[in-house]
C-alpha cells in the first residue's frame, strides 16, 4: 500500500471515529471565491471541520460531486447547515450498501443547485457558460489553447518529434509539440 493511500485511510478512519456529523454542500460551490467565505466561517467552531467528498446519485441517472463537512458535534454541525442551508449526510444510511466509498444515493427529485446560502455559482462558472465537471476542465480550458470550442478534445494531444531530438544531441531530451 502507498504511503499516499495509508494517509486517505487514515483520514476516512479519523472522520468516521471523530467527526461523524457531516453536512454536504455541492462541490461547484465550494470553490473559488466561496471556498474562503466557507473556510472563514469553519474558523469560528473548537475543532475546525475535515472534508471528504462524496458522489450523489439520483433514480433518473443524474450525478453531482458534493464536497462534505465532517463535525464532531451535532450542534456545530446544525449550525454550518443552517448558514449554508447544506444537506445532513448520514454515513451509514446515505451511502450505497453501507460501502464507506460508496455513492450518496438521493430519493429525492434532482434539480441543478445556483444557490446554497449565501453560495453563489463562482463568478468564472456564470461568466463562461454553466458548470464543468470539475475544475480541471474549466482551468485548461484557459490555459490551453487546443481546448476553446474550435477544437475536438479539451486535452491536448502531445507528441514527441523524433527529428528535433536527434538534432539536439543527447537523444534524451524530447521537444514536445502540440498536434
Amino acid at each position: 500500500m502507498t504511503a499516499a493511500k495509508k494517509r486517505e485511510n487514515s483520514k476516512r478512519w479519523h472522520i468516521r471515529q471523530n467527526l461523524p456529523h457531516q453536512v454536504a454542500l455541492p462541490n461547484d460551490l465550494c470553490c473559488m471565491e466561496n471556498y474562503d467565505l466557507i473556510a472563514a466561517f469553519c474558523r469560528r467552531f473548537d475543532t475546525e471541520p475535515m472534508m471528504q467528498h462524496v458522489v450523489a446519485k439520483w433514480p433518473n441517472g443524474k450525478s453531482e460531486e458534493f464536497r462534505l463537512y465532517c463535525f464532531a458535534t451535532r450542534a456545530d454541525a446544525e449550525v454550518f447547515a443552517a448558514h449554508f442551508e447544506g444537506a445532513h449526510f448520514d454515513p451509514i444510511k446515505d451511502r450505497e450498501k453501507g460501502k464507506i466509498n460508496g455513492a450518496w444515493l438521493r430519493t429525492d427529485e434532482w434539480k441543478p443547485s445556483e444557490r446554497c446560502g449565501p453560495l453563489e455559482l463562482p463568478r468564472f462558472f456564470r461568466e463562461y457558460g454553466g458548470r464543468p465537471s470539475g475544475l480541471r476542465r474549466a482551468a485548461l480550458s484557459l490555459s490551453c489553447p487546443c481546448a476553446t470550442s474550435d477544437y475536438p478534445s479539451y486535452r491536448p494531444q502531445h507528441t514527441v518529434d523524433k527529428k528535433s531530438s536527434e538534432n539536439e544531441g543527447d537523444g534524451e531530451t524530447a521537444r514536445l509539440r502540440q498536434v
